[in-house]
């Protein structure tokens, strides 16, 4: 007796594929059941995998699938294994249909498995279709939006269906931007595709730009509760600027979204005024999703006078209470201030607009006294003192070349002997060394000037931006200064500082450029030291599960291929070269070197910049 029927297992098996009863006029048509079946296995297979390295974010969707196709290993294959997997499965579909048409299968006594084939052939539809739309590119997105909007077409209750369909925005109805209080029917008509679409677009601000925006309603902003004619009640948000600050309320406005700009020329006042709808369903949601309040008396009490009538429903001016409830309390020492989470961003945005002591001085009544000296040591401490300090004379200690150097911002002009003695100590050399690298670039006015060094980084950086900025201090004459560019119709804020132009950064210039084009110099092996790496790493470094991405993207592969040289002999570090494009080589660090990685660079590195090591804050 054959093996297939004696034993237990097999005869299993052998009973339903091989010695199963069939009629004799079955053919090949009937295998599509089956291939259906292996499809369906390969697409669950291929698709868990997928759905290991995918990030289900409209921003970072696209990003994670070239991220698979490209960095993964065998990443390719598992994509387009699912991809053409799905083809096959809807061909094979299509010609198990016809055959069961051909033959009369949904008829009588089939009908049930005829529907019951029916229903889960419009479930793989949209299945597939989900699918499809996951990858986020343009073809997905305009698939997704065409095919939602099929229902729009379906009376009364098409558009609803829209707006459930989309189950991002549905999750923000629900729990994440709701709506304060009640809005005027006729207000809210005017504010319908705010409130449908923009909403998604309002989570994606950041958080230390909203940290910021709550310092500067601090110190520049109000809340206006007035009365109107008829006795009912009108709210704004009012921030009140100087006209040279034009910029930076047109930036505000264009990450907002909402409000208006009015110009005062005659009273050089530019102001951004928003109204009590725009409030309801766009700013206040977002302070307290955030968990973000104001520090002043003032504009708390503002703040908290509003909520009142806006959770209340109160309208009539004569209606408002004089006792109104605290909905956060401050903290009670200057350590707990300090230990706010949006508390730097918040003092950087409230001494933004202080460009001298006397304004300093007028916000002391709106602050507590706690919180007033935290900013006066912030804004004339840290800035002023720190940085004008200059060097004791009747000094005689032996120090470290460089550890003693003190700022030069607000020092006279220097003069040419002053210039040609101001030399680089070793520690600044490598720093500047990592930021040329990086963020930072060497700046001639015309050929015969000496060169300076600019750096910029982003206001989400600033910790790291001003941990730079207080080490090359010294070769400074002004404090940095806010910047707004605009990139692929993209505004951005960022802070930028530049040294002044000496000999010492010349040199530095003539090693780093070739006709005015950044290039690595062929001592890159001697200048590439820890310090330099580090430095490197935190302006250009990029963190990933696999590794860490260096973004080498201005450099020519040549220039490239160097890098890797000294990464590979003099760090013993395991690295790749891969291609964000045709013309952009990038340097990836692979997994197993990352612990060598953080042994060299985390001396150095800003604990602001540590998540590009795969580490929390720890310093």
């Amino acid at each position: 007796m054959k093996l297939l029927k004696a034993h237990p297992i097999l005869t299993i098996p052998n009973a339903y594929l091989i010695d199963s009863p069939a009629p004799s006029n079955l053919s090949y048509i009937w295998s599509f059941g089956s291939l259906l079946g292996t499809c369906l296995v390969l697409q669950i297979i291929t698709g868990v995998t997928l759905a290991f390295h995918y990030v289900s974010s409209v921003d970072l969707a696209f990003s994670s699938v070239e991220h698979l196709t490209r960095d993964v290993t065998n990443g390719w294959l598992i994509r387009f294994l699912h991809a053409n997997g799905a083809a096959f499965f809807f061909i094979f579909v299509y010609l198990h249909i016809g055959k069961a048409i051909y033959y009369g299968s949904y008829r009588s006594p089939r009908v049930l498995l005829w529907s019951i084939g029916v229903v889960i052939f419009l479930v793989m539809i949209v299945t597939a279709f989900l699918g499809y739309v996951l990858p986020f590119h343009q073809m997905s997105y305009w698939a997704g939006a065409v095919i939602t909007n099929l229902l729009s077409a379906l009376p009364w209750i098409g558009k609803d269906l829209v707006e459930f369909s989309d189950l991002e925005n549905m999750f923000i109805y629900s729990s994440v931007l709701p709506t304060i209080g009640t809005v005027n029917s006729k207000a809210l008509h005017r504010a319908t595709l705010r409130t449908e679409n923009d909403k998604r677009d309002a989570l994606n601000i950041s958080y230390s730009f909203l940290s910021m925006l709550m310092g500067l309603i601090d110190g520049d902003g109000y809340l206006s509760i007035t009365k109107t004619p008829a006795g009912y009640i009108r709210i704004q948000l009012i921030i009140s600027l100087d006209m040279r600050e034009l910029e930076l309320i047109k930036y505000i406005h264009s990450v907002l979204k909402v409000g208006r700009i009015d110009r005062f020329p005659k009273i050089n006042t530019v102001k951004l005024v928003i109204s009590r709808t725009d409030l309801q369903i766009i700013v206040f949601p977002l302070i307290l999703h955030h968990n973000l309040y104001f520090l002043t008396d003032t504009r708390r009490a503002q703040f908290y006078q509003v909520m009142f009538i806006l959770l209340n429903g109160i309208k009539k001016y004569s209606e408002l209470p004089i006792v109104i409830p605290v909905y956060n309390k401050l903290p009670e020492t200057a350590e707990g201030y300090t230990k706010l989470p949006f508390f730097l961003n918040w003092i950087v945005g409230f001494t933004m607009t202080l460009d001298n002591p006397l304004k300093l001085k007028r916000t002391k009544n709106m602050l507590s006294k706690i919180l007033f000296k935290l900013v006066k040591n912030y804004y004339t401490n840290l800035i002023r003192t720190n940085l004008t300090n200059r060097i004791n004379n009747n000094c005689t200690a032996l120090v470290i070349w460089g550890s003693n150097l003190t700022s030069n911002v607000g020092y006279p002009k220097f003069t040419k002997l002053m210039n040609n003695i101001i030399t680089l100590p070793p520690y600044y050399y490598d720093i500047i060394v990592g930021l040329i690298l990086s963020d930072a670039w060497l700046h001639k006015g015309k050929p015969h000037w000496n060169a300076q060094l600019q750096f910029k980084q982003s206001l989400n950086h600033f910790p790291y931006f001003w941990y730079v900025f207080n080490l090359l201090s010294h070769y400074c004459s002004k404090l940095p200064s806010l910047k707004i560019s605009k990139r692929l119709d993209k505004k951005t804020i960022s802070m930028n500082f530049h040294t002044r132009a000496l000999p010492c950064f010349t040199e530095m210039y003539n090693l780093f450029y070739v006709n005015g084009v950044k290039v690595i110099p062929e001592n890159i092996y001697d200048l590439l030291t820890p310090a330099a790496l580090a430095h490197w790493i935190q302006g250009d470094g990029v963190a990933r599960s696999h590794g860490l991405i260096i973004c080498t993207d201005s450099y020519k592969v040549e220039d490239v291929a160097k890098l890797m040289n000294v990464l590979k002999i003099r760090y013993n570090i395991d690295c790749i070269l891969r291609f964000n494009s045709p013309t952009q080589p990038r340097i990836t660090i692979r997994a197993k070197s990352m612990e060598i990685l953080r042994k060299i660079v985390i001396p150095y590195m800003h604990d602001s910049m540590l998540y590009k090591l795969g580490l929390k804050n720890h310093k």
